[in-house]
């Protein structure tokens, strides 16, 4: 059919009326002909008498190259209900406008750029950037801790009972707290588990630590005051040191540690060559000591430190009235991954 002209705006109504109520359609045919400009609906308009389609290939609309012919408009991307349903460039289905983000590849996030291309690299940024249905694949998702031994206790005591006490699964000692008076007469171990937490580093995620939970004491009671020696927010304990006198008594010659310290080092997750990661800690550094009253320059000293790449799991040592010795045992660490 030809466009229709200007004239028959003025005849729209009725006949337009009449053909809904007659349930048929009249011959327009010999409008076709008059010699006026053609009538092209705008947005707004109930039926398109022609035009190419209030839609041509739009980013996310309907798509330009409709499959049924004629000249009526597409209904518009923006909601307008301009021109008809069928038909036209701008055709309700297919097109090159039909893509969301205008032809490219992969899924649009709101803004209208991709936020993810399939095959594409992966990034650990909390999003699906290569289009498999699978955030962060190949990113970390947990640490796993796996015992390895028990290191050398220190102090130089012969006496009081041994004793053993692991943190937690996934655990490591952050820290411990003390008794002191004249000199160190308790201690007791504090852990906090492993685990991995998105950041805004080059790395993506970095390791994060959880809740502490505090191991049983030894000995069990003190009359001395205690203080709790902690290592910073994701660090780890990795070494110990006393300072060591003799105690003369009516009974003998006693060995007793009237100073105690920890050093500490911050954790990292490190990526390795074969697309894995490992758990390494760095820049270790000491913390303040506890001293007891009876410290004095006549001292000696002893230091354990935790191997790189480890973790201290295990606070182990002997103790009876007071402690007599102090050490650690160490695990390695696994990186479980997103798969």
């Amino acid at each position: 059919m030809k466009r229709i002209g200007a004239a028959t705006q003025s005849l729209g109504v009725c006949w337009f009326a009449a053909a809904v109520l007659a349930g048929c359609v009249p011959d327009l045919d010999h409008l076709n002909n008059v010699d006026e400009p053609p009538f092209v609906a705008d947005s707004s308009g109930l039926a398109g008498g022609g035009g190419s389609g209030s839609v041509s290939g739009s980013a996310g609309s309907a798509g330009s190259g409709g499959d049924s012919g004629g000249a009526g408009g597409a209904v518009s991307s923006a909601g307008s209900s301009g021109g008809s349903p069928e038909g036209g460039k701008g055709g309700a289905t297919g097109g090159a406008g039909g893509s969301p983000t205008a032809g490219s590849s992969g899924t649009a996030d709101e803004g209208g750029a991709p936020s993810c291309v399939p095959n594409g690299a992966e990034k650990c940024d909390g999003a699906d950037n290569d289009c498999n249905d699978v955030i962060d694949d190949g990113c970390p998702q947990g640490i796993n801790t796996v015992f390895e031994s028990e290191l050398a206790t220190i102090g130089d005591s012969p006496g009081g009972s041994a004793f053993s006490e692991d943190c937690g699964e996934g655990e490591i000692l952050t820290g411990v707290q003390v008794a002191m008076g004249p000199f160190l007469t308790q201690v007791q171990g504090i852990c906090r588990k492993l685990g991995v937490a998105l950041t805004t580093n080059a790395m993506g995620y970095d390791v994060a630590l959880g809740a502490e939970a505090m191991l049983a004491p030894y000995p069990a009671t003190t009359k001395d005051a205690t203080t709790a020696m902690k290592c910073g927010a994701n660090e780890a304990v990795v070494g110990v040191g006393v300072a060591q006198q003799n105690l003369q008594s009516d009974t003998g010659t006693f060995v007793i540690i009237p100073e105690v310290w920890l050093s500490c080092a911050k954790l990292s997750l490190v990526p390795s060559g074969d697309d894995d990661y490992y758990l390494d800690w760095q820049d270790a550094y000491d913390l303040d000591s506890v001293f007891g009253t009876m410290s004095d320059n006549s001292s000696w000293y002893e230091y354990s430190e935790v191997p790189t790449g480890q973790v201290a799991t295990r606070l182990l040592g002997a103790s009876g009235a007071w402690l007599d010795r102090l050490g650690f045992g160490v695990s390695n660490t696994l990186v479980t991954l997103v798969r």
